[in-house]
């Protein structure tokens, strides 16, 4: 692998290219992203027309060699191109042998982005055209506007998707300090679904709700979510006073350096009621 950082203005290396294919997994449902570098690691961000926004944070202390020449460099990429070339050793990823490690430069505006992979002595060489990125949409969700926030085990907002009707175009999330604390209904023909977690479950970790909250936000956008269930270890569930949806997702793809997901989301229609 080249071993000269100083002439990239972005140098990134990795000993695992599965921790990064895992982590951009959980987003994979546009074309495109955009790629953001700054001093506290990587960011890429896909989105929905208006109304959805997906976020991976890459850590800087993932990589063992991390060097960034300014303040911020950004750009966008073909995502299913990135993707591929992440995956080039195919089912290797997921056998025991020799991880496959990775190189990635980019040289600024108007150069590509170059991947080296490297696995038992084998170089792959990828060189991915870059574009400008666009103006990210900015929800202004802030902490000091959420009213109501759940920490839980990722299993148990999986289960809850596992047990709503996902025929119904609708998904209403309610949150409350009152009992249900947390709960998912789903609408049909065939009548109403409701699944629901209570304050003392085993599932949550804390919360704190200020008052009782419903929000309905469409399903096509809150399914892309499901992905990162998986792979997550935690989920944060947040809303703000206007209803607007955040779910962070605790992932530690290395088992060292926690890595996290949001998916930031619009409301459909606002239901509130206050208690």
């Amino acid at each position: 692998m080249d071993v000269n950082t100083d002439r990239h203005l972005l140098n990134v290396k990795l000993d695992d290219v599965r921790v990064i294919l895992t982590m951009l997994k959980t987003i994979h449902f546009r074309e495109s992203a955009m790629v953001y570098a700054t001093d506290f690691g990587l960011k890429f961000t896909v989105e929905n027309h208006q109304c959805l926004q997906a976020n991976v944070f890459l850590q800087k202390e993932l990589f063992y060699c991390y060097v960034l020449k300014e303040e911020q460099v950004s750009f966008k990429i073909n995502l299913n191109v990135f993707m591929e070339c992440l995956g080039i050793f195919g089912s290797t990823l997921t056998g025991q042998s020799k991880t496959p490690s990775l190189m990635m430069y980019y040289d600024g505006y108007g150069e590509p982005l170059v991947l080296t992979i490297e696995e038992g002595g084998i170089v792959t060489n990828c060189s991915i055209k870059t574009m400008d990125a666009e103006m990210a949409l900015n929800f202004e969700f802030t902490s000091l506007n959420v009213e109501n926030k759940i920490i839980m085990k990722a299993e148990g907002l999986k289960e809850c998707f596992n047990e709503i009707d996902g025929r119904s175009e609708i998904i209403e999330i309610l949150m409350s300090p009152d009992e249900p604390l947390f709960r998912m209904t789903t609408y049909t023909e065939s009548g109403d679904n409701h699944t629901q977690i209570s304050q003392d479950s085993n599932y949550i970790d804390s919360f704190n709700c200020a008052r009782t909250r419903s929000y309905r936000y469409k399903t096509a956008l809150l399914k892309p979510s499901t992905r990162v269930l998986p792979a997550a270890d935690k989920v944060s569930i947040r809303t703000d006073e206007r209803g607007f949806l955040s779910l962070q997702f605790m992932i530690n793809a290395d088992n060292i350096h926690p890595s996290f997901v949001e998916y930031l989301c619009a409301p459909d229609e606002d239901l509130s009621t206050e208690t």
